[in-house]
């Protein structure tokens, strides 16, 4: 009898002492216990059992390459990067680690967004607000949209590195999607930031973009995660 888990619980036939050994079968009862057993080990190590923190691989990536163990490393001056098949039903929650990517120079800074993607970027209805504090001098400005267009807000800076570990809640169900993280860029002057934002929209979506808001970035990894 093939396991039934982690459909549903298994109903074992359980002999009794004056039972002969084939009545029921000793080896079908060895074969059923042994298949049980695997199904638990598989979905407690791999599967959607697994605790903690698992390591997901996306399907495909635009502006950065995927490697079998799910490392996504981002290309070389692209203008975005496109992160498909990251968020599925076996999770409702996710972590997105963003670490080492070189953003260009530009003469108006560089904002780091992420979007949902379904079929096209979803430009409308992203909330955010996020606090930056300079790290040289100690001074505080604020950055927020309400209804903004451009995504949510990862990160702030000019040019240099651009690391940001955020959470990501009900991207795939149809309901709000919610986000929170703190961020480090500009190393060498150095800005760090933490915020939280949602993007109110009740749609189910599988992908995100993420991108500045003008110039490109270079190198780096991005991991994403899903909670269990």
């Amino acid at each position: 009898m093939p396991t039934n888990f982690p459909t549903s619980v298994d109903n074992f036939t359980n002999p009794t002492a004056n039972d002969s050994l084939n009545l029921p079968s000793h080896s079908t009862q060895h074969a059923n216990a042994n298949d049980a057993i695997e199904a638990i080990e598989a979905y407690l190590l791999t599967g959607a059992g697994a605790a903690g923190l698992v390591k997901l691989i996306p399907t495909s990536a635009t502006g950065a390459t995927i490697n079998a163990s799910g490392d996504i490393t981002i290309g070389s001056a692209v203008s975005s990067v496109i992160i498909n098949g990251a968020f599925t039903s076996a999770y409702e929650a996710y972590k997105i680690v963003i670490s080492n990517v070189t953003m260009s120079s530009t003469i108006s800074g560089t904002s780091m967004f992420m979007r949902m993607y379904s079929g096209s970027p979803v430009g409308a209805n992203y909330n955010y607000g996020i606090p930056r504090v300079d790290l040289a001098t100690g001074s505080v400005s604020s950055f927020f949209a309400a209804a903004g267009t451009n995504g949510i807000l990862i990160g702030t800076g000019t040019g240099d590195k651009f690391g940001t570990n955020f959470d990501v809640t009900n991207p795939f169900l149809a309901t709000h999607t919610i986000f929170t993280g703190i961020s480090v860029s500009q190393i060498t002057t150095g800005y760090s930031g933490a915020g939280a934002g949602m993007h109110q929209a009740s749609t189910s979506y599988a992908d995100f973009d993420i991108r500045p808001s003008t110039g490109t970035l270079t190198g780096g990894t991005i991991h994403v995660y899903g909670y269990k």
